[in-house]
C-alpha cells in the first residue's frame, strides 16, 4: 500500500476521499441541486472527450434521462475524478475532515459588500491552501504547481493541521508562509440556481487561479506575485484591484460578484471550452484522414463540419455526447453518407 500523500509516513488507507471538500462539490455536480453524498451527476470536460460520472443514489428517472440505457460497464466505470482512494491516511483523512467542518459555516455568509468570512485566519488559510495542494498533489484532475511550491505547502499543511482543533498556538510555523497571499471572489448562492464546474487554469502561476461553482481562487505562491502583469481569466481579473488580499495573518474577507458578472465568466467559460474542443475534434479528424488515405493533411472542412453537426445532432443523450463511441460513430456515419467510407476501412 503507497504512504500517505501529506504525511508521507502512514499508509494510505483511506477510499473515497474528496479531493476537492464535499460540501463546495455538492453545489456544483449534484443532480439538481439535491443535498447529500452519492448524489454527484457531471461531466469530466478534456479537449478530446466527454466522461460522464454519475452518483449511486442519483434517481433512475434522472439517469435514464441524461443517459438513456445505461450498461453494467457504464455504472462500474462512472465515477468522479474529484473522488479517489489510497491517497491519505485515516490520521490525515481526520484532519481535512476538521478543517472542511470548521470552514464550511462560511458558505452561510455572504453580503452584497466584501464581507469577513470567518475571524480565524488560520483555518481560511488552510482551507484553501489545502484544495490547491490536494488537486496538484493528486495529479490528475489538471492542475500542478511547482514542484517546490508542491512541497512547500505539504509541509505547511503537515505541521498546521490538527485533528482536534485549529487555532493560533503555532506562531512561529505560521511565520514561515506569511509570504503567501490569495484572493477569494464569491457569487453567493449563484450555484443553488445555476449550472458550474470546477476549472484549474493549466498555465496560470501568478496567481494560480481555480472557478470552483461559485467561488473563484486566485492563489499567489509569493506576495511579490501581487505585482505581476494580469492573466485573463474569463473577466474576472478585473475584479483583483479590487478585492482584499487575504493571509495567514488576517481574517478572510471575501469579495461579492453579482450574479451577471459570474453568468459573464461561465458564458466565457462555456466559449473557450467550446472553441477548445472544436479546435481539438478537427485536429483528430485530420488524424484520422491521413490514416484512411485522404488526400492532403486535412480533411475537408464540409466533413468536419458535418461530423460536427452529427454530433450535436438533437435527440441525443446528453450524457453520450461528445464521448469517445459517440464521436466515432458520427465520424464514421459522415464519413459513408459523403465518401461511402466504412468503420472496417
Amino acid at each position: 500500500m503507497p504512504k500517505c500523500t501529506l504525511c508521507l509516513i502512514n499508509e494510505a488507507d483511506k477510499t473515497g476521499s474528496h479531493v476537492v471538500p464535499h460540501f463546495l462539490m455538492k453545489t456544483i455536480d449534484n443532480a439538481d441541486h439535491v443535498k447529500g453524498r452519492d448524489k454527484e451527476l457531471g461531466f469530466k470536460i478534456t479537449e478530446d472527450f466527454v466522461t460522464p460520472y454519475f452518483g449511486r443514489d442519483v434517481s433512475t428517472n434522472k439517469l435514464d434521462e441524461v443517459f438513456g440505457e445505461l450498461t453494467e460497464e457504464d455504472i462500474t466505470a462512472s465515477r468522479s475524478d474529484i473522488i479517489a482512494d489510497y491517497i491519505y491516511c485515516t490520521s490525515c483523512e481526520k484532519k481535512f475532515s476538521s478543517l472542511e467542518s470548521a470552514y464550511a459555516p462560511t458558505l452561510n455568509i455572504d453580503g452584497s459588500e466584501v464581507y469577513q468570512s470567518t475571524k480565524s485566519s488560520l483555518t481560511a488559510f488552510l482551507f484553501w491552501t489545502s484544495i490547491v495542494w490536494r488537486l496538484s498533489a493528486y495529479g490528475k484532475l489538471g492542475f500542478k504547481l511547482a514542484q517546490n511550491e508542491e512541497n512547500r505547502l505539504r509541509v505547511t499543511l503537515d505541521k498546521l493541521l490538527i485533528a482536534e482543533v485549529i487555532d493560533e498556538r503555532d506562531t512561529a510555523t505560521k511565520a514561515m508562509f506569511e509570504d503567501i497571499r490569495y484572493v477569494i471572489l464569491r457569487a453567493p448562492g449563484y450555484a443553488d440556481k445555476n449550472e458550474t464546474a470546477t476549472y484549474y487554469h493549466s498555465k496560470h502561476r501568478f496567481p494560480y487561479c481555480l472557478l470552483l461553482g461559485e467561488y473563484a481562487l486566485f492563489y499567489y505562491m509569493k506576495s511579490s506575485h501581487v505585482k505581476s502583469p494580469q492573466q485573463s481569466f474569463f473577466g474576472l481579473e478585473k475584479l483583483l484591484n479590487r478585492a482584499p488580499l487575504n493571509s495567514i495573518r488576517n481574517a478572510e474577507k471575501i469579495y461579492p460578484v453579482t450574479d451577471e458578472q459570474m453568468k459573464s465568466t461561465w458564458d466565457s467559460f462555456v466559449d473557450f471550452v467550446n472553441a477548445t474542443r472544436i479546435k481539438s475534434l478537427f485536429r483528430t479528424l485530420d488524424e484520422l484522414h491521413i490514416k484512411l488515405g485522404g488526400n492532403g493533411k486535412h480533411m475537408h472542412p464540409k466533413d468536419k463540419y458535418d461530423i460536427l453537426n452529427e454530433i450535436m445532432a438533437e435527440g441525443k443523450d446528453l450524457g453520450r455526447t461528445f464521448t469517445f463511441e459517440d464521436i466515432k460513430q458520427s465520424t464514421f456515419k459522415v464519413l459513408n453518407k459523403n465518401h461511402g467510407i466504412t468503420s472496417k476501412q
